[in-house]
């Protein structure tokens, strides 16, 4: 008697999708986790300027900056905020006719969001871990914010004023 093949192995099953996923799927929740990454970092970012802020005002010690004395010397606190009007001013240069065409309240979320960039990056610079792609990366989130704008005009920006940051980093 001849043995069947077939009574021996498991039927193979294949799960059934309900729609195969496509690359641009695939793309757009690569794209979403890269974002939820910035975001992070972002924060991180946020929460070590929030701290260095507050030692500041409250004159205590711990932060390897802070003098002897416990205080950090006004020339140090004058110079980080100097820097950030630069950055300020390096990423709002060139961009007045996208943001007179805006709406009031994406205006203000432009506005906001461009300050906590520019804070984002001086405390990047003052703490040494400053990265060329990190920078890049978050103007051309906060470019993003312009709606209709270019993406190709998005992305030469943010390399034009990344360039303008390292030299200011620089000095």
């Amino acid at each position: 008697m001849p043995e069947d093949k077939n009574l021996n192995s498991e039927p193979k099953i294949e799960p059934k999708l309900e729609k195969p996923i496509t690359d641009q799927e695939k793309i757009s929740v690569s794209e979403t986790e890269k974002q939820e990454k910035i975001d992070q970092g972002l924060e991180k970012i946020s929460q070590k300027e929030e701290k260095i802020i507050e030692k500041i005002q409250e004159g205590g010690d711990g932060d390897e900056r802070m003098g002897a004395t416990g205080i950090m010397p006004v020339s140090v606190l004058q110079k980080h905020k100097e820097r950030e009007k630069k950055i300020e001013e390096v990423l709002a240069q060139d961009l007045d006719e996208f943001y007179l065409s805006m709406g009031e309240e994406k205006r203000m979320e432009f506005k906001v969001v461009g300050e906590k960039t520019a804070r984002t990056i001086n405390t990047m610079i003052e703490t040494g871990k400053v990265h060329a792609k990190k920078i890049i990366e978050l103007i051309r989130k906060w470019l993003s914010i312009v709606p209709g704008i270019n993406k190709f005009f998005v992305e030469q920006q943010a390399k034009i004023k990344t360039d303008k940051i390292m030299q200011i980093k620089k000095e």
